[in-house]
């Protein structure tokens, strides 16, 4: 509403810059200032248009339903518009090993899905935590919330450089933090015993570590 205000002022002013010289006692001067204040409209408008334009094209604008319920029959311009749309927690592979995890809790251990990083490492001494902004696939705490083990369910996405690079980076950081960290391969058949016996022989061993380091 505004620039259209200041584009009608802008206007008027004008008219009064040419209308200036048949008022009474007349000077140069009037059609002067109509004319800069007429600029200042102008400008304003113009400025106030553009940031309009440029929030309708970057800022998030709720997506009519027809849009979320047809993402496959998507028939608008992507490049002008974005939405937001819920997605599942766990994948397909994560959720079908998340239930191989499951009897873990009969023994008493707790399985937590999606593990940042950030949650359970802190750094210090440093102004930039990017790099703990990372998710683990799954963790494996005590009842207290201690962590004993981090699993990693790898799938062909893992091939791709730019993942290398991350997961040399995250194991890199677990060591560091003497966090054990075990990979699991989706292109196996990761039956249940073999997974739930890897696991426990894991916690028993590390366990058995951390006692003879005391």
């Amino acid at each position: 509403m505004k620039k259209y205000l200041l584009l009608f002022l802008g206007i008027y002013l004008t008219f009064g810059a040419f209308y200036a010289p048949q008022l009474p006692d007349y000077v140069f001067a009037y059609s002067l200032i109509f004319i800069l204040l007429a600029i200042v409209c102008f400008y304003y408008s113009y400025k106030d248009f553009k940031q309009n334009k440029k929030n309708k094209n970057y800022y998030y604008v709720p997506t009519p339903l027809y849009k979320i319920n047809n993402q496959n029959n998507i028939n608008y311009n992507q490049e002008d518009d974005f939405y937001y749309v819920t997605k599942k927690f766990l994948s397909a592979n994560e959720l079908s090993f998340y239930r191989k995890l499951k009897p873990l809790e009969n023994k008493g251990y707790v399985i937590v899905p999606q593990v940042n990083l950030a949650s359970i490492i802190e750094k210090r001494n440093a102004r930039y935590h990017a790099e703990l902004f990372r998710n683990i696939d799954f963790g494996i705490f005590n009842n207290d919330f201690e962590l004993l083990l981090l699993i990693e369910l790898n799938d062909q996405s893992h091939q791709k450089i730019e993942r290398r690079d991350r997961d040399l980076k995250v194991k890199k950081i677990l060591m560091d933090c003497n966090i054990p960290l075990m990979t699991f391969y989706s292109s196996y058949p990761n039956e249940n015993d073999y997974v739930l016996n890897r696991v426990l022989t894991a916690i028993n061993n590390n366990n058995n570590n951390n006692q003879n380091t005391k």
